[in-house]
This record gives C-alpha cells, sequence and structure tokens, in this order.
C-alpha cells in the first residue's frame, strides 16, 4: 500500500478520499503459508489473489458506510499484482464507477511461463512448467477469463512497452476482454514507466470520470 501514497496524497489534495490496502501476503499482512511474496508457488498465488479480491470488496463496504464518501463515485487504481487483482475484483464489484489499471495482465498461466519477475524466475528454476496446467488452477482467478462480464464502465489500461515483467502480450489479453468504454495508452519504458506521466494520467482520469471535468 505504501507505494501508492504519492498518488493517495495527490488525490487528497483534488478532495479525493484514498484508501490503500496490503494484498494477501503482501506488507505488514501474514505470509501465505509462511513464505515469501518472491517465492509463492502457484496454489498460494492463487490464495493471495481471491482473498484480496474479498479483501477490496469489504474495503468497498468501509467506503460505502462513510457519510463524507459519494458512494457513486468510487474509483479503483491498481498497479501490476494489484492491476491483475483489481480486474479479477471489479469483474464481480458493481460500485465501482471508473477504474486505472498499471502494468498489468491476464492469461496468468503464461504469465508466470515467461515474466522476469523474481517470484516467476523461481517458480521455474531448474525445471520446465507447464503453462496450460497452470492456467487450469488460475482460471477462477485469471482476471482476462471474468472481467468480460463486469459492468460497464471507463477503463485506462496504462502499460509500458517493454514490460518484461507483465508483457504486452498479457496486457493485450486483459485489455481485449474488457468491455467498452475502454482506453489504452502503451508508455515508454518497462513495468514501472514515467511514475509522474502514470499518476498525473491517472488524476486526469479520475477528474473526468468522476467529477466530470473536461
Amino acid at each position: 500500500k505504501d507505494q501508492l501514497a504519492m498518488l493517495a496524497v495527490m488525490l487528497a489534495q483534488k478532495g479525493y478520499a484514498a484508501l490503500c490496502i496490503d494484498a494477501a501476503g503482501h506488507g505488514d499482512r501474514p505470509k501465505i503459508g509462511g513464505a515469501a511474496e518472491n517465492a509463492l508457488g502457484v496454489a498460494p498465488f492463487k490464495t493471495v489473489i481471491a482473498q484480496t479480491v474479498q479483501d477490496l470488496r469489504c474495503a468497498v463496504d468501509v467506503l460505502a458506510a462513510r457519510k463524507d464518501v459519494d458512494t457513486s463515485r468510487i474509483g479503483y487504481v491498481g498497479a501490476s499484482l494489484g492491476g491483475i487483482i483489481g480486474s479479477r475484483f471489479l469483474a464481480d464489484e458493481p460500485r465501482i464507477a471508473c477504474a486505472t489499471i498499471l502494468a498489468a495482465g491476464g492469461n496468468l498461466g503464461q504469465l508466470l511461463a515467461t515474466s522476469q519477475i523474481e517470484g516467476a524466475k523461481k517458480l521455474r528454476a531448474g525445471k520446465k512448467i507447464d503453462p496450460v496446467a497452470i492456467q487450469k488452477v488460475l482460471n477462477e482467478v485469471d482476471p482476462a477469463k471474468h472481467i468480460g462480464r463486469a459492468k460497464s464502465r471507463p477503463m485506462l489500461y496504462l502499460h509500458g512497452d517493454k514490460d518484461d515483467v507483465v508483457p504486452v502480450a498479457n496486457n493485450d489479453a486483459l485489455f481485449k476482454a474488457t468491455k467498452q468504454p475502454k482506453e489504452r495508452v502503451l508508455m515508454p519504458g518497462g513495468h514501472v514507466p514515467n511514475p509522474f506521466e502514470l499518476i498525473s494520467k491517472t488524476v486526469a482520469f479520475f477528474d473526468k470520470n468522476l467529477n466530470g471535468a473536461a
């Protein structure tokens, strides 16, 4: 959650309330099966996504209970794993009015077979993995398999054109499965393109779709 502090501050300066949580097994939360974040197997990875989807729905409950929050104007921002989890969350959560998804994708079996993030490389170390078998385990939590049933809402995808953690092909799968209205910006760079541009585009998108700004 701390990685989104800069964005939360900028949103707060414009009157947005920001609620950030740690994904299951990350940050201040207990580890999944005692494993480090970058050493999760396929089944624990599924648990991280499934549990955090439920946590995010509870977070919306918290916001909805506050009298100082306009529940018709709740947006979501998710980056990397938070974008993968968030896209799956959006499939079942109609209370989100718009969302920005940064550096995320679907087809998780293929993603774990090709990603250069440390956890995926450890999963592949010294053995050949079967993306199809992994996909069968992760189908239930794969956002590309579920986001198509989400309610129609403005969606903005921001992605680095040279991302080797979540390759563009995986972002393609998620974007194509998403209903209109949607837009995608491929930015120069890897997994984390220019952070200030990511933030400015996100704030402008929220202003347009939550506040009706031109």
